[in-house]
């Protein structure tokens, strides 16, 4: 797919692509996300999908995505994601959060995934509700400020999704470290009290909010590990362009050639997959058209984004392992996003039988 894009975007990737050319060292194992965070709230990054008359820079899912895929070339691990496009959507109504957002003054996390077996439960309080459950997993940073839940009530039909500030008493949270830098916590609501303006949306509203941040999530995840691809693709190749083995660069084998040009194909194909996903969905909204294309797309990226880091690791050899090269984390980060929004596994599997039932296999080339 050749996806032009407007010269507004073409300025905010080349822009995003030179602060983190300069204020950033990429052969690092690990980034100053700190400092990060602080510089792209002064430049309005954390805006981009705020509406203008908010004083945001009125962007698309498209214009998010784009810097995505310049954090994820950058090996950085920040909530942007659940900041600048997630929360853009949640607190569209709520023009104090959305100012917080941009400030860089709140760090969200969500939890919208259902646990079959042990689901979170709320009930109505004579002060707004009560959410009883435990979340044994939440990707989040340590300082974040908000969680948004989703929840069940009693009879485990009717959702609603809930604001949960970090310093509400009772709220037990523990934070733990993961494999590829982002951090997590498990939260135990025992029998927590909450006020009622808490609650964002209840019943099939909660579920139209569940799904288009959940449409959205996967996009912008996507196009995160479309730009760790392309990181692991440069570095891998300066480094065979470097290494020596039987007296010449190890670029100069075939088959290591063949390798390097089969790990850029598949990047690319990967870009066009999530970027056309992503301009569906801003011009579709949530359509089953759009469904299929965010399936196809996180899919592939969460099953090539993974093979992609396996040969960047075979390619440096025992190195590529190490953590003081940013090979291996690059890595850890794309199995982290094939895992999330409920697995690549799970968003195969829908698309594969959507396909199915409305008999056009001639899609199912995608997985």
């Amino acid at each position: 797919m050749d996806f032009t894009l407007t010269e507004e975007q073409t300025l905010l990737r080349d822009s995003a692509r030179r602060y983190f050319a300069k204020s950033t060292d990429l052969a690092s194992p690990r980034i100053d996300s700190g400092k990060v965070w602080t510089d792209i709230a002064e430049m309005g990054w954390l805006a981009v999908m705020i509406p203008m008359d908010l004083s945001g820079f009125g962007g698309s899912i498209v214009d998010g995505c784009l810097l995505m895929r310049e954090l994820g070339r950058a090996h950085v691990g920040i909530p942007f994601a659940q900041a600048a496009i997630l929360g853009a959507r949640t607190f569209l109504k709520d023009p104090h959060m959305l100012e917080q957002i941009a400030e860089g003054k709140a760090k969200l996390a969500y939890v919208l995934q259902d646990d079959a077996a042990d689901p979170l439960r709320f009930e109505k309080s004579t002060h707004g509700y009560t959410l009883r459950g435990a979340k044994p997993f939440i990707s989040c940073c340590s300082d974040t400020s908000t969680i948004i839940v989703k929840a069940f009530d009693g009879t485990g039909t009717i959702p609603a999704v809930f604001r949960l500030p970090k310093e509400l008493p009772l709220l037990n949270l523990n934070s733990y470290s993961t494999l590829d830098g982002v951090g997590a916590a498990s939260v135990v609501f025992d029998a927590l009290e909450i006020s009622g303006d808490a609650c964002l949306a209840v019943g099939e509203a909660a579920q139209d909010v569940v799904e288009e941040l959940e449409l959205a999530a996967c996009l912008a995840f996507s196009a995160e590990a479309v730009g760790l691809m392309e990181f692991l693709v440069n570095a891998t190749r300066e480094y065979t362009e470097t290494r020596m083995q039987f007296g010449q660069k190890i670029s100069g084998f075939q088959v290591v050639r063949h390798k390097v040009v089969e790990m850029y194909a598949l990047s690319q194909l990967a870009g066009s997959l999530v970027f056309q996903a992503a301009d569906t969905f801003d011009r579709l909204g949530r359509t089953a058209e759009t469904r299929q294309a965010v399936r196809a797309a996180f899919s592939y990226v969460g099953r090539q984004g993974r093979r992609v880091g396996k040969d960047a690791i075979q390619l440096h050899g025992a190195i590529g392992t190490m953590n003081e090269l940013p090979i291996g984390h690059a890595f850890a980060r794309l199995v982290a996003i094939s895992q999330s929004c409920g697995g690549a596994s799970m968003h195969e599997i829908n698309y594969a039988e959507q396909c199915m039932t409305v008999g056009d296999t001639s899609r199912v080339w995608a997985l």
